[in-house]
């Protein structure tokens, strides 16, 4: 489904329902090689918090990542 602006799509539902529940911000974790998702989120307002290192099995790390509504 990559490219079809599916993922793009949901964001923007997430954001807007978070919102409208009052929520003043969105926190997500990525794994630190997955580029096209991290591209994805940026994109949409998401910025790089934090490193957590080793968090996957296989000891990859994961970006925090978060978005002000």
């Amino acid at each position: 489904a990559q490219g079809r602006g599916i993922g793009a799509a949901q964001l923007r539902w997430m954001a807007a329902e978070a919102a409208a529940r009052g929520a003043s911000s969105l926190m997500l974790e990525v794994r630190a090689s997955n580029a096209v998702a991290r591209r994805l989120y940026a994109r949409h307002g998401f910025e790089e918090l934090h490193v957590r290192r080793r968090y996957y099995p296989g000891g990859e790390d994961a970006v925090i990542m978060r978005k002000a509504l």
